[in-house]
C-alpha cells in the first residue's frame, strides 16, 4: 500500500475476501461475527465489532503516514444492491464502511458509518465498480 500514500486520487479503498475463502467458511479478517467475538473486544453500538488488525490498518490508512486522499475504506460485498445494516461477516449484501474522523475528542482517526450517511455519498460514484464481482452468483 505504500505506493498509494503519495496518490491524490485514491478516494475509496474496497477490501473483500475471495469467494473461495467465503465458500470454505473462513472468518472475516475485518470484523468478528456474533459467534467468535471475544468478550474483551470493543463494540461500537449498532455496528459490527472490528478486529484489532483491521483497526490497525484503518489507523494507518487514515493516519499521517497513510493515504491522504482516502475518504472511505469499505469492506464486503456490494454486488447485491443497498444493504439494510452493516452486517457481521461475509454474508451476501453485508458491508462495512469506515470514514476518516477528524472530530475533536475522537478516539480513533476513523469511524463506522451507515451507507446512507453523508460521508458515504461518495460511494454512489463508485457503485458499479464496487458491485462488479459478487461473492456468490445469484441462484
Amino acid at each position: 500500500m505504500l505506493p498509494f500514500t503519495s496518490k491524490t486520487s485514491l478516494k475509496v479503498l474496497h477490501i473483500r475476501q475471495s469467494e473461495s475463502d467465503a465458500n470454505r467458511g473462513c472468518t472475516s479478517w475485518a470484523v468478528y461475527s456474533r459467534y467468535n467475538r471475544p468478550e474483551e473486544a470493543e463494540e461500537v453500538e449498532g455496528h459490527p465489532t472490528l478486529r484489532p488488525e483491521f483497526c490497525q490498518f484503518a489507523e494507518w490508512a487514515f493516519g499521517p503516514q497513510g493515504i491522504g486522499s482516502l475518504c472511505l475504506v469499505v469492506y464486503g460485498d456490494f454486488a447485491y444492491g443497498r444493504s439494510r445494516d452493516p452486517g457481521l461477516n461475509l454474508e451476501r449484501g453485508k458491508i462495512l464502511i469506515l470514514c476518516r474522523d477528524t472530530s475533536d475528542g475522537a478516539k480513533r482517526n476513523h469511524r463506522v458509518v451507515r451507507e446512507d450517511s453523508p460521508q458515504a455519498r461518495i460511494l454512489d460514484e463508485y457503485r458499479d465498480a464496487l458491485g462488479a464481482c459478487p461473492i456468490e452468483l445469484d441462484p
